[in-house]
């Protein structure tokens, strides 16, 4: 990998990131997959309902992270990628704790802005790298 340019991972890793934010913002069915269903619930964690379309965006988004050139070295993100990883992770799990941010967020064009930005910042983490 190196910086400033999209790794191979973001293009394959990217479309499960995707399935999973679009299913949790209902831009897409939860239950057209035969087998499972994104919208059922895997575990409640303090008022998170962590379905497996959340927990199959944040593993893809944990998944760049740990294949970054300096996976744990936090220390060495710049200012950028902290504020990014901060919204898109935000943006995947505050809604539980605001029913009214998340009533509005799953409506049709907030829910385009919603996963519009959240892809951005997988994007810009894998780039900024």
């Amino acid at each position: 990998m190196t910086q400033f340019e999209l790794d191979l991972e973001t293009f394959v890793i990217f479309p499960l990131f995707a399935l999973g934010t679009a299913s949790t913002l209902g831009l897409v069915a939860a239950d057209w997959l035969p087998v499972i269903s994104l919208g059922d619930v895997f575990v409640e964690v303090s008022g998170i309902q962590w379905t497996i379309g959340r927990l199959l965006s944040v593993g893809a988004l944990g998944a760049v992270i740990l294949n970054r050139d300096d996976p744990l070295d936090f220390d060495a993100w710049g200012v950028l990628e902290v504020w990014v990883l901060y919204v898109t992770v935000g943006l995947i799990i505050a809604p539980p704790f605001f029913p009214v941010f998340e009533g509005w967020i799953t409506e049709t064009p907030a829910a385009f802005v919603s996963f519009t930005i959240q892809s951005i910042g997988f994007a810009l983490i894998t780039y900024v790298n």
